[in-house]
């Protein structure tokens, strides 16, 4: 999955094929969970933070449209106010965490994959 990050508006992503779900959150805000499959679209409001889920035995696929110059608008670069634009694995909320485990441990996978991202060490 994705870390949860943020940026300006303007991006629409389209899921062509997987199945999943995404949690958004403003900051301090309450996070909630939108389930994805084939043929859904999302679009993250302004400066929320969001990470997505692949849940399928298959990669996800989705294809991000955005308005303006990807130079200024791309992944929080030139956004402007994007202070902490991500949060690292080892920083986020524990129930992100266990509510991505679950479902996969539902659908017969094992989320112990994970650990190596969740564990590492700051970068100095």
């Amino acid at each position: 999955y994705k870390m949860a990050h943020k940026h300006g508006p303007g991006r629409l992503i389209v899921i062509p094929g997987g199945d999943g779900y995404s949690i958004m959150w403003p900051e301090g805000g309450e996070k909630k969970v939108y389930w994805w499959h084939e043929g859904s679209a999302i679009t993250p409001p302004n400066m929320w933070y969001h990470q997505h889920f692949n849940v399928s035995e298959e990669p996800i696929r989705y294809v991000v449209l955005r308005r303006g110059n990807p130079e200024l608008t791309g992944r929080g670069r030139g956004d402007a106010s994007t202070e902490n634009p991500q949060i690292e694995f080892r920083d986020e909320d524990p129930a992100v965490w266990a509510l991505f485990a679950k479902e996969l441990t539902d659908r017969g996978y094992d989320p112990s994959f994970m650990d190596q991202y969740r564990n590492e060490a700051p970068e100095s």
